[in-house]
């Protein structure tokens, strides 16, 4: 990985523009993913094979994941005395690609122009802010294009109430373009265990969005909870599919992406295509909602100061017109933690995570009769299984060492997972064959100066 940044600003003097700040960042970003337990099968089983050689130099190819970057940017600032409002410029150009040993994405140039507007005052109502920006994004492969103008707007509106209660409200109107991957993927992605297929075709995603904030402090207690509800037109997700029971979308997906299904004989045949699951991106109507809650509280000890804080979230994700949750939504957590800051440097963490079960999951989806005549044949998706709770405690302790007035040497010991549970992700497509780590260690020290 290679970036470089260059940032600067100008003050105008008796001028409508009180500052220019500017940047351009330069990034190529260059990864390479190898699977030796498949070139180690591959070798014993050809030991004997004259071209096992051949085979050996095709694995040891690899996966190359391909980034190059290019990103300008300006923010003027136009403010006043009595508000703040600032405009800003972004160009965006990155080519993306995924080639090699598992070549599933042909590279992707994308072009990104952002304009937007934001501003910030303070009535006798309440403080309001306010932001618009306007978008226009293109996305060229050699199997298709993506070209929109997009917009989005939002106001948040927030006061003191009586009782040491502030409130915030917030409404905004996001529109959101797919990614390169979510539109042109197409091929075996071992990272996940899926063969993935991209639609070229792809809407934008836009969401309507309401967050309520509330924040308090009450007998020493700091206590903030934010409720939210985002309409999601459009939502992109990825859901398993069978090349019996799919076979239309996934042939009309393979045709648009330039993939061939037809074996030496002339015939079609999706159960040769691979030897993974098939996974395709999708689009429907979804609603999330659900809830933040925080409380802490700082405590004075002899030799330092000990911060405890509570923290839960929940939210359900559900597709908004068939029903049915979205896949690998996150199960609903809470979180204790207890931090010590110590006056001779002497700092401790300790977060202790209690992840529920996720039984909420994404069952079979049936389409609607007139599609399963048109078809001849009712579509389904796999459905997911729950995923068990656990709870996942870790540790760290830190001992800052002065050296001299400007150098300073940091010891930090470190234990994650204590308990040694079995933990998955719900989030995650290979929860059932890779857990999260078990216990372990680590130490490292760091020299400043």
């Amino acid at each position: 990985s290679e970036t470089i940044n260059f940032e600067g600003s100008y003050n105008f003097n008796d001028s409508l523009v009180n500052s220019a700040n500017f940047y351009i960042r330069l990034t190529s970003y260059d990864h390479t993913e190898q699977h030796a337990e498949e070139h180690g099968a591959h070798d014993d089983d050809h030991a004997d094979d004259d071209h096992a050689d051949d085979d050996h130099d095709d694995h040891g190819e690899g996966t190359l994941f391909k980034n190059d970057s290019s990103e300008y940017g300006l923010v003027l600032d136009i403010g006043t005395n009595k508000a703040v409002e600032k405009l800003s410029l972004n160009i965006a150009q990155e080519e993306f690609s995924i080639t090699g040993h598992e070549a599933f994405l042909e590279p992707v140039n994308s072009e990104e122009i952002t304009l937007g507007y934001f501003t910030s005052k303070e009535l006798e109502i309440a403080h309001f802010d306010f932001g618009i920006r306007y978008d226009h994004i293109q996305r060229k492969s050699d199997v298709g294009k993506y070209d929109a103008e997009l917009g989005s707007i939002s106001v948040a509106a927030s006061r003191e109430l009586a009782g040491n209660m502030d409130v915030s409200l917030g409404i905004s109107s996001v529109q959101k373009a797919p990614s390169a991957s979510e539109l042109f993927i197409a091929g075996d992605h071992m990272v996940i265990q899926r063969y993935e297929l991209g639609d070229p075709n792809l809407d934008t995603e836009k969401a309507s969005n309401i967050d309520l904030n509330f924040e308090t402090t009450l007998s020493g207690f700091d206590a903030k909870l934010n409720f939210f509800r985002n309409n999601i037109a459009n939502y992109i997700y990825s859901a398993d599919v069978e090349a019996d029971e799919d076979a239309d979308l996934i042939m009309a997906r393979l045709d648009a992406l330039g993939k061939s299904y037809v074996n030496d004989q002339g015939e079609t045949d999706l159960a040769g295509l691979t030897d993974l699951e098939i996974s395709a991106f999708k689009q429907q109507d979804a609603v999330l909602k659900g809830y933040e809650l925080e409380i802490s509280r700082s405590l004075a000890l002899e030799n330092g100061s000990l911060e405890v804080s509570f923290g839960r979230d929940y939210v359900d994700a559900q597709f908004k017109n068939n029903g049915g949750y979205i896949p690998r939504s996150a199960p609903t957590r809470n979180m204790l933690n207890f931090r010590y800051n110590g006056n001779s440097d002497l700092d401790w963490v300790l977060s202790i995570k209690d992840v529920q079960e996720q039984s909420k999951v994404a069952s079979a989806e049936h389409h609607d009769e007139e599609e399963e005549e048109e078809d001849g044949h009712g579509h389904e998706e796999h459905g997911e299984t729950p995923t068990d709770g656990f709870l996942w405690v870790n540790f760290s302790l830190s001992q800052e060492i002065k050296t001299s007035e400007s150098e300073s040497i940091t010891v930090s010991f470190f234990a994650k997972n204590l308990l040694n549970k079995v933990a998955r992700n719900h989030s995650s497509f290979v929860k059932d064959e890779v857990p999260l780590p078990g216990r372990n260690f680590g130490i490292k020290a760091n020299y400043s100066f």
